[in-house]
């Protein structure tokens, strides 16, 4: 029962009645421990020990619905104690923790990549059972929580601006809580809370953030195929460029799992017109998501739509936004701890060119794959090439794929089509070819009708054909046996083989009998 002081406001003391074992047995000045041994009912014959014992263990009603024998030991009180504490004076109330609940959170904030939170604290004195603390992100940030330096089994948790949980770390002992999870802008707490009962540490919080959207700009310095340099407005995006975290099932529109710094990271790059959210784009991810969930990787989503939408029928101006999106990539990922050792990128069009830059910036990637690298990747006439850098006088040509991984392999439509070739325009079949490893896709079947769909629908299902060929075995191949035609008869040979895509059932199938050439030379490609 609640005991109330002599207002008639209750004190905060709570009274159980315990009954001692074999009452005859006892004789006056024995002592008693205070503990839990059986319950059951106190009969008036019975001797019973009074215990005061405070504790937050309530159900809806109010009342105790349990209790720790550990809280009960050093509680005890004598009733002429307590009767004498009700009648001369008001029970005072210990001071509560001073950020023990949501409410009264210590606020720390705006939290950014800038301005990283590391301070100690401490938990487990008389009511202070939790630690609460608030604070604001601006923007979408991969937030890391790390608590450590503990002496006692203690956990931490983030929650909503509402109190609900969002990403907890519960491990016991005294080993380092820590988690990652992308957040969007808005109010956050974290709490930390004893692991066990009566749990008492000094403890180390860390908070760091990266943030996840930038703004990108070109100064529009360019170079005209005639020779003269030409200065145009700048172009400017903010939040231009974003890096999403992706798996089988996830919706773009909702709180994400963390990026983390110690797995290997596939990030995936679309092309002119596209975003992370283009059908093709999420086929891919979800098909990575599902080949690697088992396994230490992550699969990140690098979205650059508004710089990559440019309706011109050759993209200059997006790609001249090309090496400013590539340097914001990998600063962000440098930040968030990722190597270039862990990385694989993937790009498709002007994406593949976002990737070769990631992968010089960074002095070489692990892995590099190109869907249909876009046309002009080199200085064909009577276009030039590809100007990356807006920002820079001159010209910067896209490097050689093979010179900006370790590893690197490309897919490009053939020269050769029922329309002269024309459904093959957006691709660029010489930049393919300076992969390690590149392959002529070869489309079988009257799909598309026009030249113009045919040629942006095929360079597009190019990364539909990669999708499924991601779960079939590579082969072993010989270098430079087929031309830019698929073929070993006309021009260059300069790849390794072709890949022939069957329409079948409103789908592209791959057939797995691939034209490739194999000897005493070959050597095993990759797909992934």
């Amino acid at each position: 029962m609640n005991e109330l002081d002599k207002n008639g406001e209750e004190v905060g003391r709570i009274w159980w009645y315990f009954h001692l074992d074999s009452p005859g047995d006892w004789e006056i000045g024995d002592s008693v421990k205070a503990g839990i041994s059986n319950f059951g009912v106190v009969h008036p014959t019975q001797g019973h020990l009074h215990l005061t014992v405070q504790n937050d263990k309530f159900d809806e009603d109010g009342y105790i619905n349990s209790l720790d024998s550990n809280v009960v030991v050093g509680r005890t009180m004598s009733p002429l104690q307590a009767f004498w504490l009700s009648e001369n004076k008001t029970y005072e109330k210990s001071e509560p923790d001073d950020n023990g609940t949501l409410e009264t959170a210590e606020d720390k904030g705006n939290l950014d990549e800038d301005n990283p939170l590391s301070f100690p604290d401490s938990l487990g004195e008389q009511n202070d059972q939790n630690d609460y603390f608030k604070f604001t992100l601006e923007g979408r940030n991969n937030l890391k929580v790390v608590l450590n330096n503990l002496d006692a089994d203690l956990n931490v948790e983030l929650l909503n601006s509402t109190g609900d949980p969002v990403n907890q770390s519960k491990k016991t002992g005294v080993s380092a809580d820590l988690f990652a999870h992308v957040l969007n802008p808005g109010e956050y707490y974290i709490r930390v809370s004893q692991g066990v009962p009566d749990a008492q540490s000094t403890y180390q919080l860390d908070l760091k953030t990266v943030k996840l959207s930038g703004d990108v700009s070109s100064k529009e310095l360019y170079q005209r195929y005639d020779g003269k340099d030409v200065d145009e407005p700048d172009k400017y995006y903010p939040n231009g460029v974003n890096l999403y975290h992706y798996s089988k099932d996830k919706k773009m529109e909702e709180n994400e799992i963390g990026i983390e710094n110690n797995k290997d990271t596939i990030v995936v790059i679309h092309g002119r017109g596209f975003s992370a959210n283009n059908s093709e784009i999420k086929e891919l991810l979800a098909k990575l998501g599902t080949k690697y969930e088992n396994e230490n990787y992550q699969v990140l989503a690098l979205d650059w739509r508004e710089p990559a939408s440019d309706s011109s029928l050759i993209p200059y101006q997006a790609a001249r936004l090309i090496t400013p999106v590539a340097e914001w990539t990998k600063n962000t990922l440098d930040k968030l701890g990722i190597n270039s050792e862990q990385i694989t990128l993937i790009g498709h069009s002007l994406g593949s060119y976002v990737a070769s830059e990631i992968g010089r910036l960074s002095g070489k990637v692990k892995s590099l794959v190109a869907l249909d690298p876009a046309y002009p990747g080199t200085g064909h006439f009577p276009f030039g090439g590809y100007d990356l850098n807006g920002n820079e006088q001159g010209v910067q040509l896209p490097k050689d794929f093979r010179d900006v991984a370790e590893s690197s392999v490309s897919f490009v439509v053939s020269d050769a089509g029922y329309n002269s070739g024309i459904e093959s325009a957006p691709g660029d079949n010489d930049r393919a070819a300076t992969a390690d490893y590149s392959f002529i896709i070869n489309y079988k079947g009257d799909f598309y009708v026009f030249p113009i769909p045919i040629a942006e629908q095929y360079h597009n299902d190019v990364i539909r054909i990669y999708a499924d060929l991601i779960d079939k075995e590579a082969p072993k191949v010989t270098l430079d046996k087929y031309d830019n035609y698929g073929t070993r008869i006309f021009g260059k040979k300069q790849h390794e083989g072709v890949i022939t895509a069957n329409w079948n059932n409103n789908t592209w199938k791959i057939d797995e009998n691939f034209d490739i050439v194999q000897d005493e030379n070959s050597k095993q490609t990759f797909w992934a």
